[in-house]
């Protein structure tokens, strides 16, 4: 599929980018003299406006920047952009799912560690955001998109919170050990003090 600006649009527009072409995964705009391939893992957005007499779209993508296409027809551009957004969120769906089991993966490590019950060092708090950062540069979608899917947002949010300073989150997940270490000492005390009898199951 794809969509052209006017003959009129196109010489009124002076842009460098006057069509776009819709392809498996992503979008190619291009001009006369200029080309630009978006992949759908790199768009953060895409906008339909309705200039005075064209339709323009807007396609945002990471770091600020912004790739836009002027002077098609308004009802073009309108069709062309509900069949664009369809796609790329029936995409985004399909590679939030893959990003969660990601996050998934990476959490259940941790929590695998915190089970031990030990106190974690500085190093083993900087080797598990080494993991996780590892992890973050193979999900097919950018970060910034994560909390917009339900399936993604807490988990991306438990892992930003590993993200953060290392001391902080080292303190945050050791603090609650002290408490635990005196229960089992309390538990065991209370077994010693009860009567041999009840600790121990008489054979007959």
């Amino acid at each position: 599929m794809e969509l052209k600006a006017t003959t009129l649009g196109k010489r009124m527009a002076q842009h460098p980018y006057d069509r776009v072409q819709l392809l498996n995964a992503g979008v190619k705009v291009s001009g006369d003299r200029h080309e630009y391939l978006i992949p759908f893992n790199q768009l953060l957005s895409v906008h339909c406006k309705r200039g005075l007499v064209w339709g323009e779209l807007e396609f945002v993508l990471p770091d600020g920047k912004v790739v836009r296409l002027h002077g098609t027809e308004w009802s073009e551009t309108q069709r062309f952009y509900h069949h664009l957004h369809t796609l790329w969120q029936q995409w985004s769906t399909e590679m939030s799912n893959i990003a969660a089991g990601v996050l998934k993966q990476q959490l259940a490590t941790i929590e695998h560690t915190r089970a031990e019950g030990k106190w974690l060092t500085r190093q083993q708090v900087a080797d598990v955001q080494d993991n996780i950062r590892h992890a973050l540069t193979g999900l097919p979608m950018p970060t910034s998109r994560l909390d917009a899917f339900d399936n993604c947002r807490e988990l991306w949010r438990e892992c930003q919170r590993w993200l953060g300073d290392i001391e902080a989150t080292r303190l945050a997940i050791t603090r609650p050990l002290p408490r635990r270490c005196w229960s089992n000492i309390a538990n065991f005390l209370i077994a010693l003090s009860r009567p041999r009898s009840m600790r121990h199951k008489r054979v007959r």
